[in-house]
């Protein structure tokens, strides 16, 4: 009997924008206080930032880990924004603790985002949204598309 999995080969789509790096790691807690207290003791250093956002139904910490950040999340109860954030958060439950999703860094987002698209990727976003960090802007991508991975692409301004 052969395990061998079959898998369809589709040739690589090159692209002009590119991926620069991890952005980031976001890690869903059940207690954001708790939580940093751990982190702060275990790798000895607070987080760079807090981010409280009440009015979507969450708050966070970032601890800069060198070349990207973790951040610990909160959910304390969903609240609709618009179609893309109610995606993403139906994707895992407030209560599933850990990996939440993560980000990639590409310095020319639109173009990636019209890239992928023209690849058949499913970009939830397609025209990229724009976050309170400093005008940095983010396009989520069908879980489908990533090994059923929460992934966003992010044009970080921070």
């Amino acid at each position: 009997m052969s395990t061998d999995v079959k898998v369809e080969k589709k040739p690589a789509t090159k692209r002009k924008a590119k991926i620069a790096r991890l952005h980031h790691v976001t890690l869903r807690v059940p207690d954001l206080d708790k939580a940093v207290a751990q982190w702060t003791n275990t790798f000895g250093e607070p987080p760079e930032r807090y981010d409280l956002k009440e009015e979507w139904g969450y708050k966070m910490a970032f601890f800069n880990a060198g070349n990207c950040y973790i951040v610990l999340f909160q959910d304390f109860g969903h609240v609709s924004i618009n179609e893309t954030h109610d995606r993403v958060m139906k994707v895992s439950g407030p209560t599933d603790y850990g990996f939440f999703h993560m980000a990639f860094h590409t310095e020319d987002i639109d173009t990636m985002v019209k890239e992928m698209g023209e690849a058949g990727v499913n970009v939830w976003d397609k025209k990229p949204q724009v976050e309170g960090y400093g005008g940095s802007r983010y396009s989520w991508l069908d879980p489908k598309d990533t090994a059923d991975t929460l992934v966003h692409l992010y044009e970080a301004k921070w």
